[in-house]
């Protein structure tokens, strides 16, 4: 008489843990995709950001004097220097930026 309720808690139990370890799954998957998009966000971010600096190293080559006076006050190429400068310094604050909202957006 006593193992006529013994069924019922087992479905009972089996339900809510299979609520449960669903609720868990659907939980951590969200969040692990949360996270796969963060690092291709980052890593994206982080290629772009070095191609281009490695162009506009490539820029500053381009503008490289062959001749001339190299012991001159300012090179030929001084223009585009202060320009790859300036560039690379915006780019690394928008760089900066965007890292500073993904780690927001992550934690």
């Amino acid at each position: 008489m006593a193992l006529l309720g013994i069924p019922w808690l087992a479905g009972i139990l089996g339900t809510a843990l299979t609520g449960l370890i669903a609720f868990f799954g659907k939980f951590l998957t969200k969040k692990l995709a949360i996270v796969a998009a963060v690092i291709t966000a980052a890593v994206s971010l982080t290629g772009a950001f070095l191609v281009t600096i490695e162009g506009i190293m490539a820029g500053i080559y381009y503008a490289m004097p062959t001749t001339g006076n190299w012991f001159a006050f300012l090179p030929g190429n001084f223009s585009a220097c202060v320009s790859a400068i300036v560039t690379a310094e915006i780019v690394r604050w928008v760089y900066d930026w965007n890292i500073k909202i993904i780690q927001w957006k992550l934690f």
